[in-house]
């Protein structure tokens, strides 16, 4: 019988957390840590090995997803190491509304991602950026071109700023193409994970497989509603109803338009371009003006930075194969229907601005129907494993002592903000601590 694999620390999901993780977790040489990663390994940055289509900064890459043919309102759950900072739109964003026992890792984050912050310039601006910074400017609003985790032309991922400067260290495993099933138990302590199938045991385990999938592992693991794991004939661990509830999103909604002549052209002379070099934002909403990369498309998109709605995730099925259910609720709070006609309207006023008239006017339609019509998420899901219900303020889950969460899944509140830099501080600061 072959020896049972067993590391100090295992890391269960190589996206944006995992990977912070795993570097810092490895900085100690008599630790060994190994991370997991459904979606394939590319390797080091500078072999050569990933596809244009995840380095591209000026797109949002179709491949690499859990679900790519879900409905619109699925995340964008990008399966390969890196996680979505390898498919995000690269914004850096403060939330202006952080803990301010996270801003020390905040800062470390920022620093490790993009130790030089790219900022598009004005002559850098899109013509349909360029036309809505200048209707913001008249309107008083901020309009923000960065930071962005851009490196000459390249997405920069998590994978390329933590695992790649520790891929030679020998205590760190990284594993791609491998999936996880479920944790493993010895009474009240987590003894491994079911890897592709095989156990693999650790000492301590880190689930940071986002907002849909570290709930999924910890539901297939018996750790949830009793009710609902009952339902699909799973042994209940620990009965802990939070576990997939909470989930939240920045709802949106588009004021699209019809393209004017002038927008293509202008557009179509400095192809390709950027989808956008920005956003606009007010306390409670960003305004995030996008064109297709030729001109034949453009929009302003609201997205409501704090939601009322709360949805949930639940398992469809033991079979890790199979994606669990991943319910938004959106509009369930009607305050949030009431949000985005508020944002549509400061959308429309930015329309009137001449500056955007001489680009495009906007699709005629009720905004009560532009919402049913366009709504959509930002694409940052957190919650589902949220401090008080499921873990503690150290990312410990409630009944264990060497189970933890670190993703954006332990966010009790949505920030005001792009998730990607508050992901990525989360687990830096379980990173010095465990």
């Amino acid at each position: 019988m072959a020896t049972p694999v067993h590391y100090d620390v295992l890391v269960l999901g190589g996206g944006s957390a995992g990977c912070v993780l795993a570097a810092r977790l490895s900085e100690d040489e008599n630790r060994t840590v190994c991370l997991v990663e459904a979606g394939p390994d590319y390797g080091p940055h500078d072999a050569g090995g990933w596809p244009g289509e995840l380095l591209d900064s000026g797109g949002i890459p179709e491949g690499h997803q859990w679900d790519p043919d879900e409905s619109p309102h699925s995340p964008l759950r990008a399966k390969v190491l890196g996680g979505c900072s390898a498919h995000n739109a690269c914004l850096l964003v403060w939330p202006p509304d952080a803990d301010p026992g996270l801003e020390l890792y905040l800062r470390r984050a920022l620093e490790t991602i993009a130790p030089e912050p790219f900022f598009f310039r004005e002559d850098e601006y899109t013509p349909w950026f360029a036309g809505v910074a200048e209707a913001c400017s008249a309107h008083g609003l901020d309009v923000a071109a960065g930071p962005y985790n851009i490196r000459n032309g390249v997405r920069w991922n998590a994978a390329f700023a933590y695992v790649d400067p520790a891929r030679q260290r020998s205590n760190l495993t990284v594993r791609g193409d491998a999936l996880v099933d479920r944790v493993l138990f010895e009474r009240d302590r987590a003894a491994g994970a079911v890897v592709d199938g095989e156990p693999v045991h650790a000492d301590q385990i880190v689930l940071s497989a986002g907002a849909c999938g570290s709930p999924a592992i910890l539901l297939r693991s018996g750790v949830g509603p009793e009710a609902e794991l009952d339902a699909l004939g799973i042994d209940v661990v620990a009965p802990l109803d939070g576990v997939g509830s909470n989930l939240q999103d920045h709802v949106s909604a588009k004021l699209v338009f019809e393209p004017s002549d002038e927008l293509r052209e202008r557009t179509r002379a400095r192809a390709p371009v950027p989808f956008s070099n920005g956003l606009a934002k007010t306390d409670e909403l960003h305004v995030l003006p996008i064109a297709g990369r030729n001109g034949e498309s453009a929009h302003l998109t609201v997205a409501l930075l704090q939601p009322h709605s709360r949805g949930r995730v639940r398992l469809r099925s033991r079979d890790p194969a199979v994606s669990p259910e991943i319910d938004h609720r959106l509009l369930s709070d009607r305050r949030d229907r009431q949000a985005l006609l508020a944002g549509l309207g400061l959308a429309h006023r930015l329309a009137a601005a001449e500056t955007l008239r001489r680009l495009g006017r906007p699709v005629e339609l009720p905004d009560e129907e532009r919402i049913d019509s366009t709504l959509g998420i930002y694409f940052h899901p957190v919650g589902t494993c949220a401090t008080g219900s499921v873990v503690d303020e150290d990312g410990r889950v409630h009944g264990f002592e060497n189970l933890y969460v670190a993703d954006a899944s332990v966010l009790a509140t949505i920030p005001r903000a792009n998730t990607h830099l508050a992901t990525l501080a989360i687990a830096e600061k379980l990173g010095s601590r465990l």
